[in-house]
């Protein structure tokens, strides 16, 4: 458990800029550049120690020594890839001000974050094969004094290297569960309300539980956010010309920032239709 108020080497400048670095990226590992190399620390070290075959260390042999591990830079590229492929998140805390210039502590941010579901690189995830990020969304039944409205599930799916992207309305939650069998997405996005209390969303843990679950903002799996970003991106003012406008349940992957925002272009409107009993927009 990393804590703030960890005495010794935690309380050095340096330690703390890591600290406040690795709060705002709880669940990624965090690769924080020093230098030549990229270190990781606590928890993040060991982790990384494992998956990576790379020996565990620390600056001291003390026994509130801080667990640390690191990569060369240069070799990013070799080591990544066993990262993602375990179904972690990496976040790239860069140094971002010249050593020379910095009086005191270089200043230093989180510039990336690679997910396994945003790979578009082909020496990560090989030339035929395609890298799904789906995003899973739930309405409720409900009945009110005008209407009653049925439960039913929202589904998008994109494959990252090719830019194909399709947006699903289903009532059938099976029907959703053989979709994602199908796809065997890398990362599946659940909203916050959900990802966070599994427990008590028994149908969705089922559907999800094979999958790397990626928590994410409600906000951006509301109709009027999602229709919204999927018209900008489109440069059209309704999705009539998708066959989708009336569908009620939008998964705006148009909307999830981080590390995507590189494969957006593309996006292409091309077409509608049916997608395995549920109607969509397919976008290429």
């Amino acid at each position: 458990m990393i804590r703030k108020s960890d005495s010794g080497p935690a309380q050095t400048p340096m330690m703390q800029q890591y600290l406040l670095a690795k709060e705002k990226y709880a669940e990624e590992v965090l690769f924080f550049r020093m230098g030549d190399f990229y270190e990781m620390f606590f928890e993040d070290a060991q982790v990384a120690s494992e998956l990576l075959g790379i020996a565990l260390t620390s600056r001291s042999k003390d026994k509130d020594a801080i667990p640390m591990a690191g990569i060369p830079v240069k070799a990013l590229d070799s080591y990544l890839p066993k990262l993602l492929r375990a179904g972690k998140r990496v976040a790239i805390c860069e140094q971002v001000q010249d050593p020379k210039e910095a009086k005191g502590l270089v200043e230093r941010e989180v510039v990336r974050v690679i997910t396994p579901g945003t790979i578009t690189d082909e020496k990560i995830i090989g030339e035929k094969s395609n890298n799904y990020l789906a995003a899973l969304c739930h309405r409720p039944e409900s009945t009110s004094k005008k209407k009653k409205t049925a439960e039913a599930f929202g589904l998008a799916w994109m494959d990252v290297t090719t830019g194909e992207f399709t947006i699903w309305e289903s009532g059938d939650l099976s029907a959703i569960a053989t979709q994602l069998e199908r796809l065997a997405p890398a990362e599946c996005l659940l909203p916050e309300s959900i990802a966070f209390n599994l427990e008590n969303h028994p149908a969705f843990a089922e559907v999800a539980r094979d999958y790397l679950i990626t928590p994410f903002s409600d906000p951006a799996f509301d109709r009027k956010t999602a229709h919204r970003g999927l018209v900008s991106h489109f440069k059209t003012r309704t999705l009539d010309g998708f066959g989708c406008e009336h569908l009620d349940l939008f998964v705006g992957l148009d909307d999830v920032q981080r590390d995507i925002d590189r494969v957006k272009h593309h996006l292409d409107g091309r077409g509608a239709g049916e997608v395995g009993g549920g109607i969509g927009i397919r976008a290429k």
